[in-house]
């Protein structure tokens, strides 16, 4: 993978000393082939970056617009102008991605409702969106985390808020081996013989063991 030019490096540590953090863009500017119609670093370390076009970086289709990284110039976020596969997991076009410094999937925001690993997934598109969580563990890289359902979800025979909007809150969240592991309860249900109520948050351990009810 390339490098950004010891240059452009000069270049953000020059207005970090100057400024005492970099928030000035630099505008009409290449950087490793790249052309930005602009692109600045963060207080924090980021790199912002505004694509002119569409442009493949680190392999991944990039879309013209907002793309972010790490401050090693590692790719962190980007929207694909087409569809990908990254870690198991096919992402559709205009889907906004987050990856982690090694380059393993942490999370999407779908343009639209779609379904990953058997589970109907909410989509609202862009950084802002409702966020899809993939476990990145070396084991267990591409699984299904973290996700909102845009109604009501049945997992493992316990009955799970969804919805959009005013529900949209409640996550569910899943085990590495598909099994839940958090929920809001959307109905009045009986686990493990136990009797829980409507709006009841629970937590369960890979056995299906209720351990918190909030």
């Amino acid at each position: 993978m390339k490098r950004v030019s010891l240059t452009f490096i000069f270049v953000l540590i020059g207005i970090f000393f100057l400024t005492g953090c970099v928030h000035d863009w630099n505008k009409d500017v290449i950087v490793n082939g790249i052309y930005f119609d602009k692109i600045r670093q963060s207080s924090s370390g980021t790199i912002i970056g505004d694509l002119a076009s569409n442009t493949d970086i680190e392999g991944y289709p990039c879309k013209e617009g907002w793309v972010y990284f790490y401050e090693d110039y590692k790719l962190q976020n980007f929207t694909n102008y087409k569809e990908i596969e990254i870690d198991g997991v096919t992402i559709p076009e205009d889907t906004w991605v987050e990856l982690t410094q090694d380059g393993t999937l942490d999370l999407c925001a779908f343009p639209e409702n779609i379904i990953v690993q058997d589970h109907l997934v909410y989509g609202s598109g862009g950084s802002k969106g409702a966020h899809t969580t993939f476990y990145t563990d070396s084991e267990n890289k591409g699984k299904l985390k973290s996700f909102f359902s845009p109604e009501d979800a049945v997992i493992g025979g316990i009955p799970c808020n969804g919805g959009p909007f005013g529900k949209l809150f409640d996550i569910i969240k899943l085990h590495p081996d598909g099994s839940l592991k958090y929920c809001t309860l959307s109905k009045d249900t009986t686990i493990n013989g136990e009797r829980y109520n409507k709006g009841d948050i629970i937590t369960l351990d890979e056995n299906r063991r209720i351990i918190n009810v909030d």
